[in-house]
């Protein structure tokens, strides 16, 4: 990245950043970067913009995994990633759920969670994918994803059958799955492009004073398009990961 964008960010920029640091680097709000260029080579610039338009022409791909739980991992090679779309899952949970191993429950019952979650509402989840770039993001803090699979049939079985069957019936089903993908670097929109140069300056900088904090804030990237099998790298099934609805 200072190869990157160094005919902005050279040793004068390096220094003055040093011998003065603003009280917060963040990525949110670059205008404590931006100040700094002005105030040492009298210079109005937008780092977040340049340096994410930098790394679009830069990179082939982003990296990032998407967590799943799945027993037919041979599926997503041939098809690829799809975005969520609640019809089909509304079909499996019926084939799930209504069964004689759960005879209290019900299609009524089932309509009723349906409704309730309303997948296609405004800002649900219908027509979209998710991913993380940091994958021990998804180890530590978002571990149902894997330990449960998709979050919306989770949400439909807690509401048909219970929490405790709910969890037993979804694990009984494959294994959990980090599918690793190298996504083509169009596929981030302009903020999200935006945001991840932003954390790239804020880490960057403050290694500068000697800050090693471990970072993975604000990781996730959200696709509303399906990811084609030819941009999957790889998967492995970990081990070790913390459920965050059990404490």
């Amino acid at each position: 990245m200072w190869n990157i964008i160094g005919d902005y960010l050279g040793q004068d920029v390096k220094d003055e950043f040093v011998r003065n640091p603003p009280k917060y680097v963040v990525s949110d709000d670059l205008s404590w970067l931006d100040e700094i260029i002005l105030e040492t080579r009298d210079q109005f610039v937008s780092m977040k913009q340049i340096a994410a338009e930098r790394m679009a022409s830069h990179y082939r791909a982003f990296r990032a995994s998407h967590g799943t739980r799945t027993a037919y991992i041979d599926s997503f090679y041939c098809q690829g990633l799809r975005k969520l779309r609640s019809d089909e899952f509304d079909r499996l949970a019926r084939e799930l759920l209504l069964t004689q191993e759960f005879s209290y429950a019900s299609e009524k019952s089932l309509i009723a969670a349906i409704e309730e979650i309303d997948a296609k509402g405004p800002g649900c989840r219908e027509g979209y994918l998710y991913f993380c770039a940091d994958e021990q993001e998804l180890l530590e803090d978002a571990g149902h994803y894997l330990i449960y699979g998709s979050e919306y049939l989770y949400c439909l079985a807690i509401r048909v059958v219970g929490a405790w069957r709910a969890q037993k019936l979804l694990t009984s089903i494959g294994k959990p799955t980090m599918i690793v993908c190298d996504l083509p670097y169009s596929y981030l929109s302009p903020d999200q492009q935006g945001e991840f140069a932003g954390m790239c300056l804020e880490v960057m900088f403050s290694e500068l004073l000697g800050q090693n904090d471990n970072y993975g804030h604000g990781t996730a990237i959200m696709l509303s398009r399906d990811v084609p099998p030819k941009y999957i790298v790889g998967h492995y099934h970990p081990q070790k990961i913390r459920d965050p609805f059990k404490w």
